[in-house]
């Protein structure tokens, strides 16, 4: 019981979703370990081993630090990198096409230009604002040719 209650507090949902969450989670699970491995110690005080597992027993700590564990090594779900790789092909593939068919407007990633539209319907999503990507796309060809 007092693990499904320790489990509502800690927002077990919530927490794991975020790096800050996820490390912070991580925190509490060696915090755990250690208060829980000092308090198997043999020369800890009779009455301050009494005292400190009055509320909570060593089989509630130790399964506090497992969900602790768990919640710290949960994946985060959506891995942004993964669609920012189809952008940056998308955005890749319409510089090229701009290059070889309107070299006058292969140089604007402004918003609304016709480099970030075309880029936005190869990515799928003609209303996606990609202009950042288109940005970067041209400071990397800068970069390249010197």
């Amino acid at each position: 019981m007092a693990l499904a209650g320790a489990y509502g507090l800690l927002g077990a949902k919530d927490q794991g979703k975020t790096k800050q969450g996820k490390q912070a989670a991580g925190k509490v699970a060696r915090a755990l370990r250690v208060m829980r491995i000092a308090l198997k110690d043999d020369k800890l005080d009779v009455a301050l081993k009494a005292y400190l597992t009055m509320n909570i027993s060593l089989k509630t700590l130790q399964a506090l630090e497992r969900l602790c564990e768990r919640l710290s090594r949960a994946s985060s779900g959506k891995l942004p990198r993964k669609v920012a790789g189809k952008k940056r092909l998308a955005v890749t593939e319409a510089l090229t096409l701009m290059e070889k068919y309107c070299t006058s407007e292969a140089n604007n990633a402004t918003k609304g230009s016709n480099f970030c539209k075309l880029a936005a319907v190869l990515y799928g999503e003609p209303d996606a604002d990609l202009h950042n990507q288109c940005a970067t796309a041209l400071r990397i060809v800068r970069k390249k040719r010197g």
